[in-house]
């Protein structure tokens, strides 16, 4: 066989173990038409939610707000509680359980504000996935319902409130009784470490199941039509910017 021949064969089978490689076929894949040949998007598709949940982007994004979620909130709760007022603090005071509450809607508000931002790169790298409802199990869709394909659920505040009520059926009950059973009375640095620690373990679920909602077909497509792609970074950057902030107050 000749060198030419071995190369025609070894070019044809490099994108089919590619795609083998992320475990999705040849029917699940979709382009959206930019206006040049470079803003060309191919969407790879997961089959299944799990897929998703495992996609560098999720991975990547949990790492950082993990990390934001620590180092934010240590800065602004040491001004409120520790400088602008002192200790000690009741553990059923509005210091920890508006914190505690106010939480399950902040957290998503602030950690989903840029994120669309990066999405349509991390979209072409095949750092994230487009998830079909098909591809859902009914069991994620009963845990999940902001997952259906329901024009509320297009909107990103109200899949954001939802998830921050069913983390709230879990986490709200046991930090309280932690604090009631655990401190009971707190000092100025138990409370700002208290709740510090409490949004560093809400940070990856808000950030995992939010990421899954925006991953959804119905979904990514709103955000893939409205970024811009301009070839000017920081123009692109600062459309993006204000389009994802558009995104969290209500708007589609």
């Amino acid at each position: 066989m000749s060198e030419a021949n071995r190369n025609d064969i070894a070019q044809d089978e490099a994108p089919t173990a590619v795609i083998n490689s992320i475990n999705i076929d040849n029917n699940s894949e979709d382009t959206f038409k930019g206006n040049n040949e470079e803003d060309n998007l191919t969407l790879h598709y997961a089959t299944n939610i799990q897929q998703v949940m495992a996609s560098k982007f999720v991975i990547l994004q949990v790492i950082i707000n993990t990390v934001g979620s620590f180092i934010g909130p240590l800065i602004t709760f040491y001004l409120l509680f520790g400088l602008a007022s002192t200790g000690p603090y009741a553990w059923n005071g509005s210091q920890l359980v508006g914190v505690v509450v106010g939480s399950l809607i902040g957290s998503p508000l602030f950690i989903f504000a840029l994120i669309p931002v990066g999405m349509p790169e991390a979209l072409k790298r095949g750092w994230f996935y487009t998830l079909k409802i098909e591809n859902v199990s009914p069991r994620w869709l009963f845990v999940l319902p902001f997952l259906r394909d329901k024009s509320i659920y297009r909107y990103a505040m109200a899949r954001h409130v939802v998830l921050g009520l069913i983390l709230g059926i879990f986490y709200v009950p046991i930090t309280l009784l932690i604090a009631r059973y655990g401190f009971e009375t707190l000092s100025t640095w138990e409370l700002i470490l208290f709740n510090v620690i409490y949004l560093v373990c809400l940070a990856p679920p808000v950030t995992i199941f939010g990421l899954v909602g925006y991953a959804m077909e119905q979904n990514i497509s709103l955000v893939i039509d409205q970024m811009s792609n301009d070839p000017n970074t920081c123009k692109r950057l600062m459309y993006r910017s204000g389009v994802s902030i558009r995104m969290i107050l209500c708007c589609r």
